[in-house]
């Protein structure tokens, strides 16, 4: 009776032994499989891994004024250690790109999508074309023309509907 006891708990240790090998194949295979974008994509985070967000456009409100013109907004990084800056440059005959750039702190950070304001003003013609990129890939760029003599920094961008 004992010796069926020992065989009955080997079995059991056995299945147990199989069914922990089956769920860790499983759950490897699982988190190695589909993937919404490639690396390039997607926003760099620290000691060279990546974020699963991804920004797709930019929205920026657009004022000419003074000879200047004047490209605002926020942008949603995908943590609070994230900061963006914006330069632009020209890039053509009466063309210009916003060149955005987001850069990551040292520091371990939570992945909470965070906004970012940024603003750029530049001297140039008034009729130009401007486009944009992110981390030097182009990037779409939603524009809002504000009028001369409306504040900027109060015109809303509805992104959301």
């Amino acid at each position: 009776m004992e010796n069926n006891n020992k065989k009955s708990t080997a079995i059991i240790i056995a299945i147990i032994v199989i069914i922990l090998i089956g769920a860790g194949f499983y759950f490897s295979y699982k988190k190695g499989g589909v993937q919404t974008g490639t690396t390039e994509d997607q926003i760099p985070l620290k000691n060279g891994s990546s974020s699963s967000y991804e920004i797709t456009a930019i929205n920026a409100r657009h004022q000419y004024k003074n000879g200047k013109h004047i490209y605002a907004g926020v942008i949603d990084l995908p943590t609070p250690c994230h900061t963006v800056s914006v330069i632009a440059t020209p890039s053509g005959t009466n063309k210009y790109t916003l060149q955005f750039t987001t850069k990551t702190t040292d520091e371990v950070c939570a992945q909470v999508i965070t906004p970012r304001p940024f603003r750029v003003e530049f001297a140039a013609p008034k009729n130009i074309t401007v486009d944009a990129t992110l981390n030097g890939k182009p990037i779409t760029l939603n524009i809002l023309e504000v009028k001369e003599g409306e504040d900027i920094d109060k015109v809303k961008f509805n992104d959301k509907g």
